[in-house]
C-alpha cells in the first residue's frame, strides 16, 4: 500500500507540471478546459501536499496574508447563500450558489504550483506563446464575421461585424476582461524591460493588436478603463513619455472607431443619449433595483449572486417598465456585493481588494529600489490590470465571470507570490 502511495505520488509530480501548462492554455481560450485542467490541478496537488505531510512530515501549503481573506470572503459568501431571505420564494437551489464561490480557492493553488512545481515567470511566459494568435483570430472574427464555433464560417469584411462577434470567448465583455491584464503587462515590459529590439518589436506589435481589438470591441467601459490604468502607471512610472504615446493612440483609436464603426458609433450616441440616467438607462434600472435589494437587506443581502433572478421580483416591487428587461446581474461590481452579500460580504471584499494593491504597489516600488527590472515591469503591468480590472466594474460584474475570475486568481496569486518572496528575502516577518 505504501508502495503504491509513493508511485502514485512520484507519478503526479511528473504529470502535474503538464496539466498547469494546458490549464495556462485553457484560460485564454477555453472554459471548459479551464475547468477540466484547473480542478484537476488542484485535486492532484492535493494528493501531493497530504502525502509531503503524512509521510514525509513536511507542509507545502503556502502560508501569505491574502490566504485568511479569501477564506473569510469565502465564508461570508457562503452565510449569504445559506441564509437568503428570499431562496424560497423565488424558488432558488441554494447549491448552484454555494458552487459560484469555488473559484477563490485558486489563489492558494497557484501559490503552491509556484513554489514547487511551475514558476511564474515561466507560466508567464507560456501564456505569452498564446498572445499572437488569440488576438489575430479575435480581429479577424471582428472584421469579418468568421466565427466557426458558432458554425459561421464566411468571411465578410464589414464594420458592421462588430454588432454580434464574441471575440474568444462567449462574448466580447469577456476577451476584454481577461486579456486587459495581459495587454498591460506586455506594454510595460515594453516600457521598462531589458530585452533585445526583436523581442521588444514583437511585443510592441502585440500591444497594438490587443488595443486594437480592445477599441473596435464595441465596449464603451474598456476605452475608460485603459485610459485610467494608463493615467495610473504613468504617475508611477519612472518613464512617462511612452504612456502619453499610448494615451494619444487610444484618443486617435477610439476617434477612428466611433467614424468607422456603426457599433462604436451607436454606443456614444445611446451613452449621450441616457446622460441623465448615467449614460444607460438599462443599466440605470439595474442599479436603482439592486440597491433597493441592499436597503432591504442590508447586513447579509439576499445570497450572493442570488439578486439576480430576483430582478423581476423587485422590477415589480419598484413598478419598473423595461422593454429591454433582463433578469441578471446589476453591472456594477460592488452594488452587485452589497445586493447579494450585503455588508458582511462587501466588506472582507474591498479589505481584499485593498490589500492587492498595497502588495502590488509595495511589490513595485521594492522591486525599482533592488534594481530588479523584471519585477519592476511585471508588477507595474499588474497595477495597470488591476485598476482598468475595477473601472470596467464599474459597469460590469466582472468579478462573476468564471473566464474572468480563472484569470484574475493567476495574476493576483503572482502579485501575491512576488510580494511574498520580496518579503522573505528582506527577512521581515508574514
Amino acid at each position: 500500500m505504501k508502495k503504491l502511495a509513493y508511485l502514485i505520488y512520484v507519478g503526479i509530480k511528473k504529470i502535474l507540471p503538464a496539466v498547469y501548462f494546458m490549464y495556462l492554455f485553457s484560460m485564454v481560450i477555453s472554459m471548459a478546459g479551464m475547468e477540466i485542467f484547473g480542478w484537476s490541478g488542484i485535486f492532484l496537488t492535493i494528493y501531493i501536499l497530504v502525502y509531503d505531510l503524512v509521510v514525509n512530515k513536511e507542509d507545502i501549503f503556502v502560508r501569505h496574508p491574502l490566504n485568511k481573506w479569501f477564506l473569510i470572503l469565502a465564508c461570508a459568501l457562503a452565510i449569504s447563500v445559506l441564509s437568503s431571505p428570499l431562496a424560497s420564494e423565488a424558488h432558488i437551489g441554494k447549491l448552484y450558489y454555494l458552487g459560484r464561490i469555488r473559484n477563490l480557492i485558486f489563489f492558494s493553488y497557484h501559490l503552491i504550483i509556484f513554489e514547487r512545481i511551475f514558476s511564474y515567470q515561466r507560466a508567464l511566459k507560456t501564456l505569452l506563446y498564446f498572445m499572437l494568435p488569440i488576438v489575430l483570430y479575435a480581429l479577424l472574427q471582428k472584421f469579418t464575421g468568421f466565427d466557426p464555433i458558432t458554425g459561421n464560417w464566411k468571411m465578410h469584411l464589414s464594420m458592421f461585424n462588430s454588432y454580434s462577434m464574441r471575440e474568444v470567448f462567449n462574448m466580447y465583455l469577456t476577451y476584454v476582461n481577461v486579456f486587459q491584464f495581459h495587454f498591460f503587462i506586455i506594454l510595460s515590459f515594453v516600457v521598462l524591460g531589458k530585452m533585445g529590439s526583436k523581442l521588444r518589436f514583437f511585443l510592441i506589435s502585440l500591444a497594438i493588436l490587443l488595443l486594437a481589438s480592445f477599441i473596435f470591441s464595441g465596449g464603451r467601459a474598456i476605452i475608460v478603463a485603459i485610459s485610467i490604468g494608463f493615467i495610473v502607471q504613468l504617475f508611477i512610472s519612472y518613464r512617462k513619455l511612452p504612456y502619453i504615446i499610448a494615451l494619444l493612440a487610444i484618443m486617435a483609436g477610439s476617434y477612428i472607431a466611433f467614424k468607422t464603426s456603426p457599433y462604436a458609433m451607436d454606443k456614444v450616441k445611446l451613452t449621450i443619449n441616457d446622460r441623465n440616467q448615467l449614460g444607460d438607462d438599462w443599466r440605470f434600472h439595474f442599479w436603482k433595483t439592486h440597491l433597493a435589494m441592499f436597503k432591504d437587506h442590508p447586513i447579509k443581502g439576499v445570497g450572493y449572486e442570488m439578486n439576480e433572478p430576483l430582478t423581476g421580483m423587485y422590477y415589480k416591487k419598484l413598478g419598473i417598465t423595461d422593454p429591454k428587461y433582463f433578469a441578471g446581474h446589476s453591472h456594477n461590481i460592488i452594488v452587485q456585493m452589497l445586493a447579494g452579500t450585503g455588508l458582511l460580504g462587501t466588506i472582507p471584499f474591498l479589505i481584499l481588494w485593498a490589500m492587492i494593491f498595497y502588495m502590488s504597489f509595495q511589490a513595485f516600488n521594492t522591486a525599482v529600489k533592488q534594481g530588479d527590472w523584471y519585477n519592476t515591469a511585471l508588477c507595474h503591468g499588474l497595477i495597470g490590470g488591476f485598476v482598468s480590472f475595477w473601472v470596467n466594474g464599474m459597469t460590469q460584474w466582472n468579478f462573476g465571470d468564471f473566464e474572468v475570475t480563472h484569470n484574475m486568481m493567476f495574476f493576483i496569486a503572482v502579485a501575491g507570490y512576488v510580494w511574498l518572496k520580496q518579503r522573505q528575502d528582506l527577512g521581515e516577518k508574514i
